[in-house]
């Protein structure tokens, strides 16, 4: 399961629980989850960080090590 959220945009990231409660009603077996918080590069826009990003994996039981990927194309 995989669950994308700007980082730009705080209403995004306000949705994630409310998405993975509904995902989690239709997920079958024990596959993975994967948190992705996309348009990184854009650093004068961004208002969520890493760290609340880990947090938010962590209480959702996401492997923090997976958890929030920081990537940028001009990376």
């Amino acid at each position: 399961m995989v669950v994308v959220f700007s980082t730009t945009q705080r209403e995004t990231f306000g949705s994630v629980n409310k998405w993975v409660e509904e995902m989690n009603d239709f997920e079958l077996g024990d596959s993975g989850k994967l948190l992705v918080g996309t348009k990184t590069d854009l650093v004068k826009e961004r208002v969520i960080s890493t760290e609340e990003g880990q947090a938010l994996g962590k209480s959702l039981g996401i492997s923090i090590l997976c958890a929030f990927f920081i990537r940028s194309l001009e990376s």
